[in-house]
């Protein structure tokens, strides 16, 4: 598990719950890699529903339409629990 913090405040604020995905910059979301300091996340639950999601989609443009979906966010916006190594690939390589 993981969380995610405001891709756009300075302060460390939780808008998010879900679960590591990848790293990998070639790790796909929908045909588009990752690239550099991003990670993909299944997201469990959004905190704040109406926080903007990092890489729009053409039918999600909040956490709470995110809910179920793997989305990509700044890897240093993402606290990852103890067990996990960001840079690891848990959880295949495409998702379409």
């Amino acid at each position: 598990m993981c969380q995610l913090l405001d891709w756009c405040s300075n302060e460390e604020v939780i808008v998010g719950e879900g679960e590591f995905c990848s790293s990998e910059q070639t790790y796909k979301i929908g045909r588009i890699p990752l690239g550099r300091n991003a990670a993909a996340v299944l997201l469990k639950s959004a905190l704040v529903m109406s926080a903007s999601v990092w890489r729009l989609t053409p039918t999600i443009f909040t956490l709470g339409e995110a809910v179920g979906s793997k989305i990509a966010w700044p890897a240093d916006k993402i606290i990852l629990d103890d067990d996990i190594d960001l840079k690891q690939d848990n959880v295949g390589s495409e998702v379409n």
